[in-house]
């Protein structure tokens, strides 16, 4: 080996030592870049729950804790009858809580299968919802949608392995579920209006309806 070829040799070498320096020394960096962004992400993190947990209520105060009301919901007409009776949820007037199932039965003459009376049966609730029923944490309200019409019925004395059936198409679905909501709606104010007074196991009382004081308030608005 001449001494030019050992020089050379020497030299690449040191190059590549040189260019592995230049590469750890990128990839510290980077590191370091990395690390530093991290703990400045914990540390905005952090530092935005203790500015936001300020005006959380004390752990110890949670019993007394009541949330202010943000919403109110009124009536087509402007008026929140039921504040102005004192007969609402959340008022000290009312001893007993509103957890309870409203069962809902639709019925339908319109040729409609299993698909879309489900859509039908979900409709229901918008009618719950317009008289002032939200779903509270223990309420089981359930929808139960059939249909009468002919052409869906299944015939146990079918002999046939295939059947055809004609069905509503989802584009003329519209106007039953308007109907839907509507006579959900109806008949949860037939039910309150014409229900009386009931007893029930151990005591339990659920008062009816005040129905000259609701007709008395809707004349004089």
């Amino acid at each position: 080996m001449t001494k030019q070829q050992s020089r050379t040799q020497i030299l690449k070498k040191r190059t590549k030592k040189k260019e592995r320096s230049i590469w750890f020394s990128i990839l510290m960096w980077l590191f370091i870049l990395i690390f530093l962004a991290v703990i400045a992400g914990c540390a905005a993190i952090t530092a935005g729950f203790f500015y936001l947990s300020q005006d959380l209520p004390q752990i110890n105060t949670l019993n007394d804790y009541r949330p202010a009301i943000v919403t109110n919901v009124f009536s087509d007409d402007g008026r929140k009858i039921g504040e102005e009776l004192g007969n609402h949820y959340m008022s000290q007037n009312v001893p007993y809580d509103v957890d309870g199932s409203v069962m809902i039965i639709v019925a339908t003459d319109a040729p409609v299968t299993s698909r879309n009376l489900e859509r039908l049966a979900k409709r229901a609730f918008l009618g719950v919802a317009r008289v002032g029923g939200f779903a509270s944490n223990g309420s089981g309200d359930y929808v139960i949608a059939f249909s009468t019409h002919p052409d869906v019925r299944r015939d146990i004395n079918e002999k046939e392995i295939t059947r055809s059936i004609r069905e509503l198409t989802n584009s003329a679905m519209t106007p039953l579920f308007l109907a839907a909501v509507e006579a959900t709606e109806e008949a949860i104010l037939n039910s309150l209006f014409m229900a009386e007074t009931m007893k029930g196991v151990n005591g339990r009382v659920q008062e009816a309806l005040p129905l000259e004081a609701v007709l008395k308030n809707k004349e004089q608005n």
